[in-house]
């Protein structure tokens, strides 16, 4: 799996570089990371996105090496393994207002980490080295085959 810069540099107590992301833009993967940002923050709760885009996106954030901590427009738990599923380096979620409501998340998160360290994850999971000439900006259609 690829190593997260974001979580590198927070558990070191280093300034994290984030921008925002709310629409379907992949030159924009490209750009923050040539000028440095650590991570991108994919808005979905005010946006609405195709799970076809979001998929494509991540596929940029790997082959740029930038993170991408996706906000989730809902708390099912199958949209959240979708997302981790698909390379998402981590997800913010809002109305999350009780105890028991952050206690499930993290649960759930935990127990989709768990599947992918046991290899039961679907075959979509982006465990292999993906590589491109980073001067070249690949459009992927429909979901990519990791």
């Amino acid at each position: 799996m690829r190593r997260s810069k974001t979580l590198e540099k927070l558990r070191a107590g280093k300034l994290v570089r984030i921008c925002g992301l709310g629409h379907y833009i992949p030159s924009f993967v490209r750009h923050a990371a040539h000028f440095g940002f650590d991570c991108i923050w994919l808005d979905l709760e005010h946006r609405a996105m195709s799970d076809n885009d979001v998929r494509s996106l991540l596929g940029f954030c790997h082959q740029f090496d930038i993170d991408c901590m996706v906000r989730s427009p809902t708390l099912e738990r199958v949209r959240i393994y979708r997302y981790l599923e698909d390379g998402a380096a981590g997800l913010m979620f809002p109305h999350v207002t009780t105890v028991e409501d952050a206690e499930r998340l993290v649960e759930a998160a935990n127990s989709l980490h768990s599947a992918i360290a046991a290899s039961t994850a679907p075959a979509s999971t982006p465990t292999t080295t993906f590589k491109a000439d980073p001067g070249t900006l690949m459009m992927p259609t429909g979901r990519p085959s990791w």
